[in-house]
């Protein structure tokens, strides 16, 4: 049923199956030939292959090339989101450990001065984080080699 609705879609004199391996990528439908003669001879067929072949291969390019750009895509969202982590992960320790520290230290003026500068700086750092996030793709590139801010 398939095949005779493509043929009537197309009004398709011939159709010419694109093949890479054993996979299918498509069809070539061919009209009738303007002169009204039949595709019969050994010549047509073996230029319908060649076409049929280079089309096939044509296709399957366009298609590993789309993959290509999507393993890309995402093996640059990975590496962003490991150097986020890993400048989160610090932040996060850093205010562990002024938090450990506060429990013995709290009364020190000295501990306070330095505690608010750590989670000052902490804070900081993790707004950075979210503005290079928040902007559109092209300008996420604030992120150096190494990650960091």
């Amino acid at each position: 049923e398939q095949i005779s609705a493509l043929v009537n879609e197309t009004n398709a004199e011939l159709i010419v199956p694109l093949i890479v391996g054993d996979r299918w990528v498509g069809f070539l439908t061919l009209g009738e030939i303007q002169t009204g003669e039949s595709y019969d001879t050994e010549e047509d067929y073996d230029l319908l292959k060649s076409v049929a072949a280079h089309a096939a291969s044509s296709i399957n390019n366009a298609i590993l090339f789309e993959k290509i750009l999507k393993a890309r895509e995402l093996e640059a969202f990975n590496k962003l989101a490991c150097f986020v982590v890993h400048d989160l992960k610090n932040a996060i320790s850093m205010l562990s450990m002024v938090t450990e520290n506060a429990k013995v230290h709290f009364c020190n003026p000295e501990f306070q001065k330095d505690a608010l500068q750590s989670i000052s700086g902490a804070v900081t750092r993790m707004k950075k984080i979210l503005v290079s996030l928040s902007t559109s793709p092209g300008k996420v590139g604030k992120l150096g080699v190494s990650g960091r801010l």
